[in-house]
């Protein structure tokens, strides 16, 4: 239950970062300066439909992501700058590039920090698992000693049995011999002279 609530809270983080990633990339692509054209990566192209093998690898991509964004960014800042030519236009651009690194940078800390939590979340759920399987093989054992007191009292009561079935023909036997005692001291004490 635990596992598919963090499962179901993880696909509803990762679905808001998909949906913010598309307004990331059209904000990014607006200008040729802010993507170059001359990268081998083409981050604004790129289609991510969530097939990576699990959430943390999901996550380890959008940060590798962010980090080469990132690094893009600061380049184009560095360029302008040595440039030092801050017209009208370049100086709204400067600050866009600013403001882009900064929200970059907070979405990167953001999901450095859910990246932790899934770890530790798995972290944990391994803990779990471990516990739960010791915890399994604790009632094997136990059910393997509860049958094992079973046949031993099935046993138990199989010979009682027997011991009772054996009592009873000895008590008929005695009582038996006690008849025939009884016949022959009536026998005997008859067949005394008077």
């Amino acid at each position: 239950m635990l596992l598919s609530l963090f499962l179901l809270l993880l696909s509803g983080l990762l679905i808001v970062l998909y949906s913010n990633r598309k307004a990331l990339r059209k904000y990014f692509v607006a200008t040729p300066l802010l993507v170059p054209a001359s990268t081998d990566r083409a981050f604004a192209d790129t289609d991510y439909t969530g097939n990576a093998e699990s959430p943390v690898d999901d996550l380890s991509m959008e940060i590798d992501d962010l980090h080469w964004l990132l690094n893009n960014k600061k380049q184009d800042l560095q360029q302008l700058k040595s440039e030092q030519v801050l017209k009208g236009e370049n100086a709204v651009k400067l600050d866009a590039i600013e403001d882009t690194i900064e929200v970059i940078e907070d979405r990167l800390r953001k999901l450095q920090g859910n990246l932790s939590n899934v770890r530790n979340t798995a972290v944990a759920l391994d803990e779990l698992t471990v516990a739960c399987q010791q915890m399994q093989n604790s009632l094997s054992q136990s059910q393997q000693s509860q049958h094992l007191i079973q046949s031993e009292n099935e046993s138990l009561r199989l010979q009682l049995d027997e011991l009772q079935a054996y009592t009873a023909d000895i008590k008929e036997q005695r009582q038996l011999l006690q008849k025939k005692v009884r016949l022959l001291e009536e026998l005997h004490s008859h067949s005394r002279p008077l």
